[in-house]
């Protein structure tokens, strides 16, 4: 997207348009891959009215955590936030022969892995999010939901966000998957005054 890795930064009213097709990459996003942060950071780093229009996809083998998102593949940290952010793309993660049984893959429409850090009034309208592997033998399991894959602490509220004609699959070769209408893996968090529909 616009940033491969960022740490301590902020976005703010930035758009991706552009389709994304990468292999060989641990952390995807329509507006950045990666943002990261120190545990002493003394600015705040959040996403403030970005969105992504573009289709995302990756194909290629998942061998280790493996994160695609619409606004970003991972994202955490407390007193940082994501805030106001849409998804319209469409985002895909196909697992081939080469793959690790068993690795981790999310992915989401807004933020994929999301640790220590909520998401307040965020959208995932009329897209696809799909996930499958060439061998179930060696598929990952897959953590999918419309707005974040995974979110885990207990500053990783989820609130007032909506998920609406949006279409969540898995093929039949995954062995396993955790699947959410908004969050795939809550833990040690909350979700409030959210929709799915």
């Amino acid at each position: 997207g616009i940033c491969a890795e960022s740490s301590e930064s902020r976005f703010e009213e930035c758009y991706n348009k552009a389709d994304i097709n990468l292999e060989k990459v641990l952390y995807l996003g329509g507006i950045v891959g990666r943002m990261s942060g120190s545990k002493n950071a003394t600015q705040i780093y959040n996403f403030i009215k970005c969105s992504n229009s573009g289709n995302i996809s990756y194909n290629a083998p998942v061998t280790t955590n493996t994160c695609v998102g619409g606004i970003s593949g991972i994202f955490g940290g407390k007193d940082h936030s994501i805030e106001n952010c849409e998804n319209i793309g469409r985002i895909s993660v196909r697992a081939d022969e080469n793959s690790t049984a068993g690795s981790l893959c999310t992915l989401s429409g807004i933020i994929s892995c999301l640790s220590n850090a909520p998401i307040s009034g965020c959208k995932n309208d009329n897209c696809i999010l799909e996930a499958g592997a060439d061998d179930a033998a060696k598929a990952p399991l897959f953590v999918v939901g419309g707005i974040s894959g995974g979110s885990y602490y207990a500053h990783g509220a989820i609130t007032d966000c909506s998920v609406s004609k949006t279409t969540i699959a898995v093929n039949i070769n995954t062995k396993e998957a955790y699947i959410g209408g908004i969050c795939g893996i809550l833990s040690h968090s909350d979700i409030s005054n959210c929709s799915f529909d």
